[in-house]
């Protein structure tokens, strides 16, 4: 029993080493660097094998946003329900609280297009864009958010906002008018 009891002991303990091992190797081959736009970029070297990764990780919810200010980023074209979904977005926003919402707009449409009876992905990728839309958003799209008791405040802050409007919403300073050419939509709640 006793050879059973140090053979699990050892096996438990190399385990640990071989699991641990690597990130005790490379863990000093992390750089953190932040950006004059606040991006905090994190590089970790890791060189046992000759592969490139890159990921992104996003700060949202509600930990992570500016207080009055919550948003949703590219939802809405995926829901097929979506004034049921901006609904609820109105109605657990605290009054006089801000929404930024953001999805594709495509300006050569006259009106929002979405067909229900269009369900194949390819024909989703080809008529909508993308496989998981289920509509293409004409500009009269903001019409729907208002119609849930929004109101919309629309600015360009690439080029209007101030220094910290444009820290708080992320956007980098000296971008061209070429390069940006869209607003950004705040819906409020009213009192």
């Amino acid at each position: 029993m006793r050879r059973f009891s140090l053979l699990i002991l050892s096996t438990l303990i190399f385990s640990a080493v071989i699991f641990l091992l690597p990130s005790l190797v490379y863990a000093s081959n992390t750089h953190v660097f932040k950006l004059s736009n606040g991006l905090k970029l994190i590089v970790k070297e890791d060189h046992r094998a000759p592969v490139a990764l890159f990921s992104i990780w996003y700060k949202v919810g509600s930990s992570y946003e500016h207080n009055g200010i919550t948003g949703v980023s590219h939802v809405l074209e995926h829901i097929i329900d979506d004034r049921k979904a901006i609904e609820e977005l109105f109605r657990v926003m605290k009054p006089e609280g801000t929404a930024l919402i953001l999805l594709p707009i495509f300006h050569d449409l006259e009106r929002t297009f979405e067909d229900p009876r269009i369900t194949n992905r390819k024909s989703r990728k080809k008529i909508f864009g993308q496989e998981d839309h289920v509509r293409k958003c004409g500009p009269d799209y903001w019409d729907r958010i208002t119609e849930a008791g929004f109101q919309l405040h629309q600015k360009n802050y690439t080029f209007e906002g101030s220094r910290e409007e444009k820290r708080c919403y992320s956007l980098l300073d000296g971008m061209r008018e070429k390069d940006y050419q869209d607003h950004l939509n705040l819906f409020t709640k009213p009192k």
